[in-house]
């Protein structure tokens, strides 16, 4: 004997269908959102680390100053809305404000200047400024600037100082007359991230040209020029060697940086093609609940955690082998030759019990814990990323077994 559904029911049917369909729906919309955040976030990181290493390049770059500011501004138009973008240049002779480059919609270049109450001046003084169009008149009210310095009044404006050791040099700065056009916290930190290596290639395009002119003087001025020669050349080469450790070290730990990481992958998998007989084995390191700990401490006791943390991992590893930050806290090891797999697990093993030990911060007694993925590397690798993929799958799977231990990537996973 059939059943039959009265109209009634039919319809609670639909509506519970159609129910299910727009969760399962917007279940998808969500997830689909988060991944493009996630992407959105590698690639800004990626056009970051592009243009530090372009502005770097531009410090020793055989250009005159127009184009060295052209290509600089070109730079920052790579990571933000630079329509309008100048830099002010502090003269210390003088006393005065230079604007070696100024390209603005509104108001043509800019003359040099003494010091006076410019938005200018006020970052140069006192540090970076992110602020509006009422802003900016409630400071003038005030009588921290004075507005008649400027041409025209931007609706958002965003100043960074150029700084070179305990010196400002000057500032980059970028207007917006367009209430469409925001600047943000996010887009402060980049320009003021950004900020460190323009400072650094400007000193050093001035210290090129200040050696440059000493040796054309050196003839009449031998005695007295050979110490200041020195001296300069010193400087340059420790700059040098600055730039190139803040590139390819981490600014917290002083670890590895995930730049230096892949340069090293990509000369492990150079071996492997050479000697495949040859493993190495790369681990991916969380420390676990790491957010309670940043959280419950504060970010500067968070950040002599995770200093310690790298300290101790560093205590567990032996040359040629690498420790990297890779971001927050997150780590890798990259063991460059062992014999077995076993070897890569008794690293990572000794890992744990090295970061167990218990901990003093901020006088608070911590027992911290890590997860960690292994993946062993032979022939059958052609890739950084197939490497990177690996390992970052083991550490998935320990944090799914319950984290505070180690799994070494398993082909059939998949």
């Amino acid at each position: 004997m059939k059943l039959r559904l009265g109209l009634g029911g039919r319809r609670r049917i639909k509506d519970d269908l159609e129910q299910r369909v727009l969760q399962r729906t917007q279940e998808l919309a969500d997830a689909n959102r988060a991944l493009e955040a996630r992407v959105a976030e590698h690639q800004r990181a990626e056009a970051l680390q592009a243009a530090l290493f372009h502005l770097a390049q531009l410090a020793t770059a055989d250009l005159d100053e127009e184009e060295f500011y052209d290509r600089v501004h070109q730079e920052i138009g790579k990571l933000l809305h630079a329509e309008n973008f100048f830099i002010g240049l502090v003269d210390t002779s003088s006393s005065t404000l230079t604007f070696p480059y100024y390209t603005d919609v509104v108001s043509g270049p800019h003359e040099a200047r003494p010091f006076g109450l410019g938005l200018s001046e006020y970052v140069i003084a006192t540090g970076p400024l992110l602020i509006d169009r009422a802003g900016l008149e409630a400071m003038s009210r005030s009588g921290l600037i004075d507005l008649e310095t400027e041409e025209s009044i931007p609706t958002c404006w965003l100043g960074v100082p150029l700084v070179v050791g305990d010196a400002v040099i000057g500032l980059v700065a970028l207007q917006s007359y367009s209430a469409s056009i925001a600047y943000s916290p996010t887009d402060q930190d980049l320009l003021s991230f950004v900020a460190i290596q323009i400072a650094i290639s400007i000193y050093r395009r001035r210290s090129t040209a200040a050696l440059s002119q000493a040796k054309l003087q050196l003839e009449q001025r031998v005695e007295e020029r050979t110490r200041e020669l020195r001296l300069l050349i010193a400087e340059y080469e420790r700059v040098q060697e600055q730039l190139k450790h803040q590139v390819m070290h981490d600014a917290l730990t002083g670890l590895a940086s995930r730049s230096l990481l892949r340069d090293r992958l990509d000369r492990a998998l150079g071996m492997l093609q050479r000697d495949p007989e040859r493993r190495f084995a790369l681990l991916y390191l969380d420390i676990d609940y790491f957010k309670k700990i940043n959280d419950s401490l504060g970010h500067l006791n968070g950040d002599e955690f995770l200093k310690e943390i790298a300290r101790r991992m560093q205590l567990c590893v032996r040359d040629p082998d690498v420790v990297a930050r890779l971001s927050g806290d997150e780590f890798a090891v990259l063991l460059e030759n062992i014999t077995t797999p076993e070897t890569a697990m008794s690293v990572a093993n000794r890992l744990l019990q090295e970061l167990r030990k218990p901990l003093q911060v901020a006088g608070k007694d911590l027992e911290p814990s890590a997860s960690i993925g292994v993946a062993v590397c032979d022939g059958r690798y052609e890739s950084i990323d197939s490497v990177l993929h690996d390992a970052d799958a083991a550490l998935y799977r320990s944090k799914e077994q319950g984290r505070n231990r180690c799994e070494m990537f398993d082909p059939t996973w998949a």
